[in-house]
């Protein structure tokens, strides 16, 4: 039972409702400062001012991504798109505005917690602090004095951040160790789900694709990705994504009929 505790800490229904209504505030927000920008702006100039142009290109883009997260709230990663288009964004154009680099920072995060760095975390951390770099060094442009104000402000931040998500999440590791213990997930603990469920989610586990188990089990591709949407969903992680990132280390079982142990 504890277990499907800790998978609804995570995407727990309170949490999604939540996303939707932040979602629905934001297409607002961003809906009147596109008709802001061109009530404003003569429509036969507007070609001529770049930055508004691209304003109205990331605007229009969040307000498309935040509309899939409203129908489909399992696909709430999609919310590190839209960071990272605003952090881009400002820390290319406003370089004393260290609401980018939060923004950079937020796209972060919301990628490890979708399972972005599962695989080749090495080759993505390397470029994602290379771009940080790129953007930062850009900078230059507005003078030497602006750069290095604005470097060691960014430097500060991001000491300050770092050490705040440090804390917290060592604080949360800490707590969800007390509480859950062992790392042993029982898919017979969840009524809906079968022991041939808790086999397939040690293949998706251990990195085999729908197709390799849609051929290991004799089924349409078509067949597996809809019972894993079965499955995923009594499991409160959205996605397959969610999962890997939930139970990447855990041991699946279904009592003592299956281990992951003994694949």
């Amino acid at each position: 039972m504890a277990i499907k505790m800790k998978a609804k800490i995570i995407y727990s229904q309170k949490i999604l409702t939540i996303f939707k209504i932040i979602s629905i505030f934001a297409i607002i927000i961003l809906l009147a400062a596109d008709i802001s920008i061109l009530y404003y702006t003569d429509l036969n100039t507007i070609s001529k001012t770049p930055t508004k142009i691209f304003t109205l290109i990331i605007n229009t883009t969040s307000i498309i991504l935040f509309t899939v997260i409203i129908f489909h709230l399992e696909k709430i990663g999609i919310t590190s798109i839209i960071c990272f288009l605003y952090s881009s964004y400002i820390l290319f154009k406003e370089p004393e505005n260290n609401i980018g680099l939060l923004f950079y920072f937020l796209t972060f995060f919301s990628s490890q917690t979708r399972g972005f760095f599962f695989s080749k975390k090495k080759l993505k951390l390397c470029l994602i602090w290379t771009y940080l770099g790129f953007l930062i060094l850009s900078e230059i442009r507005f003078g030497i004095s602006v750069f290095f104000k604005c470097l060691l402000d960014k430097i500060a931040y991001t000491f300050i951040f770092l050490l705040s998500i440090l804390f917290s999440s060592s604080f949360i590791t800490e707590q969800i160790s007390k509480l859950y213990g062992e790392k042993i997930l029982d898919i017979r603990l969840y009524k809906e789900l079968t022991v041939r469920d808790a086999r397939w989610l040690s293949k998706l586990q251990a990195g085999d694709k729908y197709e390799k188990i849609a051929i290991d089990e004799h089924l349409s591709t078509g067949s597996v990705k809809n019972r894993f949407k079965i499955i995923f969903n009594e499991l409160c992680v959205g996605d397959k994504q969610g999962f890997i990132n939930t139970y990447s280390n855990f041991e699946i079982k279904y009592g003592e009929q299956f281990s992951s142990k003994d694949i």
